[in-house]
């Protein structure tokens, strides 16, 4: 299954080029709110910044976790502060659900974009 998995995201690179350019291919695009701690280069971070600034969909956010796995080090930096946010944070989470369903489903939709 691994070896499946990779063998699909490597196509998507080669065909896209990147993840950012194969979710903006997806017609519409999903919400989607990257959330990240490394690789910790500012250049990283400034080019996640200008595609968000191009692309209304799509926010970033860095946090200061020592893994892969900011979302799990850093949970209550996470943690909505108002009703508005909750909406959003609730709404970016379906969109990214359903892309994640519709890649696993679906030859069409490119599995790097969801990741």
């Amino acid at each position: 299954m691994w070896a499946r998995a990779g063998r699909s995201i490597s196509a998507e690179y080669l065909r896209y080029g990147n993840a950012l350019r194969a979710m903006a291919a997806l017609a519409p695009p999903p919400g989607f709110l990257h959330i990240f701690s490394q690789p910790r280069t500012p250049e990283f971070l400034a080019a996640q910044e200008s595609f968000a600034r191009d692309h209304a969909w799509f926010h970033v956010r860095r946090l200061d976790a020592l893994s892969h796995f900011a979302v799990l080090e850093e949970q209550s930096r996470l943690l909505p502060r108002s009703r508005a946010s909750q909406r959003t944070l609730g709404s970016l989470a379906r969109d990214n659900a359903a892309c994640a369903r519709q890649a696993c489903t679906s030859t069409a939709v490119p599995l790097a974009s969801c990741l």
